[in-house]
């Protein structure tokens, strides 16, 4: 059997059988050769006909599918569309909310970090504030000490200087006491002497006049005797 060749003009799927052909034509020869031939031939035409019409409308209703089928193409390419383009729309505002959320997260841990760093600066200045108070305080009470233990210095110098200035002006004194003491002994001593002398002479005298000076002894005895009790007192006085 020959091979099936594409027909001229009826496209991708015109081929057609050539045997088939060649059955075709010598069918007609023997419809041409019938008695009955103007009849087949009308009748045969009539199918022609009729298999060109169904094929017209095979036509028609395969180019009515195409063209549904095309325009439920459309359709759903247009859904499609419109289903990839909601999806874009909510995939870009999804990551808008999520960009702004983003944004309103770092604004709240910048805002938390920015009163974390204020908190730990006050924490910091008053630190720091209790620090230079506490050094002022502490300096204030180093001054005071200091100024204590020189002013007990001071009184104990004072007290020293006090005590040693009243010790020699006590010494002084009792220097002066014993000078002076020694200067009325001294004195005293050269009027008893003196008295004495004047006693002998006055006894010399009595024993030349020993009637004329009895009272004249008498006399410088009791001026002898007052001058022993003075000197006596003086000496009590001064040791």
């Amino acid at each position: 059997a020959a091979a099936a060749v594409p027909a001229k003009g009826s496209g991708a799927a015109g081929y057609f059988d050539p045997e088939a052909l060649e059955r075709g034509a010598a069918a007609l020869r023997e419809i041409r050769s019938s008695s009955n031939a103007k009849t087949v031939l009308e009748l045969t035409r009539e199918q022609e006909r009729t298999k060109a019409a169904e094929a017209a409308r095979d036509g028609e209703v395969a180019r009515a599918q195409a063209a549904q089928m095309q325009a439920e193409g459309a359709r759903i390419k247009g859904e499609e569309d419109r289903k990839s383009l909601q999806q874009k729309a909510q995939h870009r505002a999804q990551l808008l909310e999520y960009e702004d959320q983003l944004a309103r997260r770092r604004a709240e841990e910048n805002a938390e970090a920015a009163k974390r760093r204020k908190a730990e600066q006050l924490s910091m200045q008053e630190q720091s504030a209790q620090r230079i108070e506490a050094m002022k305080r502490q300096a204030e009470e180093e001054a005071v000490a200091r100024r204590r233990a020189e002013d007990r210095q001071r009184l104990a110098l004072e007290q020293e200087r006090d005590a040693a200035k009243a010790k020699a002006e006590a010494e002084g004194r009792i220097k002066e006491g014993r000078e002076n003491a020694d200067i009325k002994m001294k004195q005293l001593l050269e009027v008893a002497d003196a008295d004495r002398k004047k006693l002998m002479e006055a006894l010399e005298l009595g024993f030349k006049r020993v009637g004329e000076g009895v009272s004249s002894v008498l006399d410088d005895q009791s001026r002898m005797a007052a001058l022993a009790g003075g000197v006596a007192l003086m000496a009590v006085g001064v040791y």
